[in-house]
């Protein structure tokens, strides 16, 4: 069933034209539709925190400047709590290729094409449609440069007994195997802040959420592929029971993580 869902987008850009151009250019795209627009990263840090109320939609996308007066996108992002996922935009090319770098959802270099801005904006909504494991916190932390979470109170202690709780959530609760499982809501589940998690994944457990996620993953994948009960059951039956959304991007984590399809690790057996 094709998804019918519209993402919603926020445009926080300073330069008027730049800011017309990328609200038409969302107006186009029939799975998004404008959240608003803001000029500052004070105008778009209030923008943010009210559509983050119970009762309001939120914002899915934010097309964010990294260059803003008085407040800078990076800035802005680090006084959220809960962060949305965000395209960067920038005439700084030194800045756009560390976005990428370092896993952003993607940058826009200004002058920005339309062909590019479909581009991110397709990277974007597989991301969404595929869930696939994508953690901003680590994205901000990674381009504010300097030492990784140094302003963050979280002590050794307790970053310990945070990992210990996440692994055996993982592992009691197989809570990889939901498909719909993001970052946010594993930190909701366990009642950790978000940034938090991201933090105890990078610095403690020394895996970015991807691969935390996608190790379960596949292992679990492996299991069942090389049970001869489960002979009977189709990759797609496997790859949900795994925690994937869809074949493809199964097919391709699971190739990536073992250099082999599904298909060829079901045929010639568990060649670890």
């Amino acid at each position: 069933m094709q998804n019918t869902r519209k993402y919603r987008v926020l445009v926080v850009e300073d330069d008027r034209w730049s800011s017309e151009l990328m609200v038409e250019w969302v107006s186009m795209r029939n799975e998004l539709e404008l959240a608003g627009r803001a000029a500052t990263g004070a105008e778009a840090l209030d923008m943010i925190r009210a559509a983050q109320s119970p009762d309001e939609p939120g914002v899915d996308l934010v097309l964010l400047d990294i260059n803003l007066p008085g407040m800078s996108g990076l800035e802005l992002l680090g006084k959220l709590d809960v962060l949305p996922y965000v395209i960067f935009t920038t005439a700084h090319e030194e800045y756009a290729v560390d976005a990428f770098e370092i896993g952003a959802v993607d940058y826009l270099l200004k002058p920005i094409e339309l062909e590019r801005f479909h581009k991110a904006i397709n990277r974007f909504l597989s991301i969404m449609e595929n869930n696939i494991p994508f953690d901003m916190y680590r994205v901000v932390e990674e381009m504010r440069g300097g030492d990784k979470y140094r302003k963050s109170p979280l002590d050794d202690d307790l970053a310990l007994e945070y990992a210990e709780r996440i692994v055996r959530h993982m592992e009691e609760h197989r809570a990889f195997a939901d498909e719909d499982i993001t970052l946010q809501k594993l930190a909701g589940d366990l009642s950790i802040p978000p940034h938090h998690v991201s933090q105890v994944l990078n610095s403690t457990l020394k895996k970015n959420y991807y691969t935390f996620i996608n190790t379960y993953r596949v292992e679990e994948a492996k299991k069942l592929l090389a049970r001869k009960e489960a002979g009977s059951m189709t990759i797609l039956e496997i790859a949900g029971i795994a925690g994937f959304k869809s074949k493809s991007v199964f097919n391709a984590v699971f190739k990536e993580f073992t250099g082999l399809t599904p298909k060829e690790f079901r045929e010639h057996g568990d060649n670890e």
